[in-house]
């Protein structure tokens, strides 16, 4: 017989799942804005500079999200 998770375990479970869904969007939306800088005739470097860290920042921020995601799953 297996217990199911707390409910405060469910809730913590759902915001990190939240959060990791926010961070994919901004994620995507943040690729699409790099695409667009990349394909200008006169690209702005500053700005694919800026959204090159913000990509970054955010694929460091979605992967730390998964990882405690997937281990309160095994919890």
């Amino acid at each position: 017989m297996s217990a199911s998770p707390s409910p405060s375990i469910q809730s913590s479970q759902a915001a990190v799942a939240h959060r990791w869904r926010i961070t994919s969007e901004r994620l995507a939306a943040a690729r699409y804005r790099f695409q667009l800088l990349h394909e200008a005739e006169v690209p702005d470097i500053h700005e694919l500079r800026r959204t090159a860290r913000i990509i970054h920042d955010l694929e460091l921020e979605r992967g730390a999200l998964g990882r405690e995601l997937e281990s309160s799953l095994r919890r």
